[in-house]
């Protein structure tokens, strides 16, 4: 499996935000030749460039970074996300019959 690229992190959170490469440029304060040439991997960008865009995409700046490791409260919360979903599975479990 391929690892990410930062344009393929960019392109992702951008679709999963439901904005065009235009609306994702004016958020965050740059051209849309910026955000394409990023998601393309034709350039890396300068860090308030990267933070503009984690701003305007809901996220930080280690989002956007491909190999970045996550820190102790990221995990701590997708850990509890997790936890969460499992938690729920096991309701729906009970609440179904099962026989």
């Amino acid at each position: 499996m391929q690892k990410p690229t930062r344009g393929n992190l960019v392109r992702t959170l951008r679709e999963q935000a439901g904005l065009s490469q235009e609306e994702l440029a004016v958020r965050a304060q740059v051209s849309r030749a910026t955000v394409q040439n990023i998601e393309r991997d034709r350039t890396d960008p300068r860090r308030a460039v990267l933070r503009r865009l984690a701003e305007a995409l809901g996220t930080d700046v280690a989002a956007l970074t491909p190999d970045q490791p996550m820190t102790l409260e990221e995990i701590a919360d997708k850990r509890a996300q997790l936890l969460a979903a499992l938690a729920e599975l096991d309701a729906l479990e009970r609440g179904q019959d099962v026989g």
